[in-house]
């Protein structure tokens, strides 16, 4: 727990209260426009939105924490991967936190007619692995790169990619790995193989940016908050 909230001081408040910005933002569309008072519209916010949130958070606070500057090296003697990795899951965590929050409260005020059980627990597990998948990748790209700006930029322009090209999501075999598989088609024979399978790719990209851990130049991290 100590750890944990050095960290949160460790890093820009701009970047921790980005989330509640875009909730924030999602909510008052909601409120205002009665073609995004629909349950589908979750989805979209927990599957697509969310995880463009957590690439950013990723590329300019969980790979910071490899800057030679951070001072969290200096008060822990633990590795350079694991404090990232911390961050990284802590921010993860912050994310998930966003989506069940605003999830209950778009249920609760804008959903009542639809009289089923909140879906949110549901639409947050489903939308946890795209997460991981391009956060990691941020993370990724940002230690390839050399920049906060760059890995994010990256990560977001495969996420638009994704965005834009859906009818791969219909079709083998990248019908495993669209990672907007429970907006596309949930109903797909395949969709728990495609939620393994987006997640293993997730992992499999944050142990690589791990293992590939070097020092972000600290021009690249975001103003102090």
């Amino acid at each position: 727990m100590n750890r944990a909230l050095l960290h949160l001081k460790a890093m820009s408040r701009d970047l921790l209260w980005a989330p509640l910005g875009v909730a924030l933002l999602f909510l008052t569309l909601a409120l205002t426009s009665e073609g995004v008072r629909h349950p589908a519209t979750l989805t979209i916010w927990s599957e697509m939105i969310l995880p463009a949130v957590g690439a950013v958070l990723a590329a300019y606070g969980a790979a910071l924490a490899g800057d030679p500057t951070d001072p969290l090296p200096r008060t822990f003697a633990f590795p350079t991967w694991r404090l990232v990795l911390e961050r990284f899951l802590l921010l993860l965590g912050l994310v998930v936190l966003t989506d069940a929050v605003v999830s209950l409260l778009f249920f609760v005020a804008l959903l009542p007619a639809t009289g089923g059980p909140w879906p949110g627990l549901a639409l947050v597990l489903a939308g946890m692995p795209p997460l991981l998948l391009f956060a990691a990748l941020a993370l990724l790209l940002t230690q390839l790169l050399g920049g906060s700006t760059a890995g994010a930029a990256g990560s977001l322009a495969f996420w638009l990619g994704a965005v834009m090209f859906r009818r791969p999501a219909y079709q083998m075999p990248w019908l495993l790995f669209h990672p907007f598989e429970t907006y596309l088609y949930a109903s797909s024979p395949y969709y728990l193989w495609n939620r393994v399978c987006v997640t293993a790719a997730g992992l499999l990209i944050l142990g690589v940016a791990l293992l590939t851990l070097r020092r972000v130049p600290r021009s690249a991290s975001p103003g102090p908050g």
